[in-house]
């Protein structure tokens, strides 16, 4: 599988594999931080935080799942908390080294919100570092836990 991402803002893109290092650039105190990616052939692409995130949650390689895996997602608005089901239809190994559950719609996005993978055992799992708690044995104790959240099926 061969990745690719933006440059900035341009219309010029890059593939995964030229990057020959990713690091920081410094910034002066009170700046937002900026990083850089170093290609191969010695051309520097500074990033944003966020194109930096973006980039390090772009998969390398995508593998296929098992039935009966679920991502669940919280959602925390101004109302009651909310779960949502879909299905795990495979699982995608990021720049970053993390292992991440791919969707139909894809990988989640949600870099700052609480993802949890139900297992087929019914066992559910954080997949990301904003999960808290890291798990719960069912989701009857996880929606008990954010305050009797329906759970609505997504894999229909």
């Amino acid at each position: 599988m061969i990745g690719v991402f933006r440059l900035g803002a341009s219309d010029r893109f890059r593939r995964l594999d030229e990057i020959d290092r990713l690091g920081m650039s410094h910034s002066k105190e009170g700046e937002r931080a900026r990083y850089f990616a170093k290609m191969r052939d010695g051309e520097t692409v500074d990033l944003w935080e966020h194109d930096r995130d973006a980039l390090l949650r772009r998969p390398l390689q995508l593998l296929p799942a098992e039935p009966g895996w679920f991502i669940i997602r919280m959602f925390r608005g101004d109302g009651d908390p909310e779960t949502y089901r879909e299905p795990v239809i495979g699982w995608a190994i990021c720049l970053d080294g993390e292992i991440r559950p791919v969707a139909p719609n894809g990988i989640p996005n949600d870099s700052k919100q609480s993802i949890y993978v139900e297992m087929p055992g019914g066992r559910i799992e954080g997949v990301t570092e904003w999960a808290d708690p890291p798990g719960f044995e069912s989701v009857a104790e996880m929606t008990a836990h954010f305050g009797g959240a329906k759970t609505e099926a997504l894999d229909g």
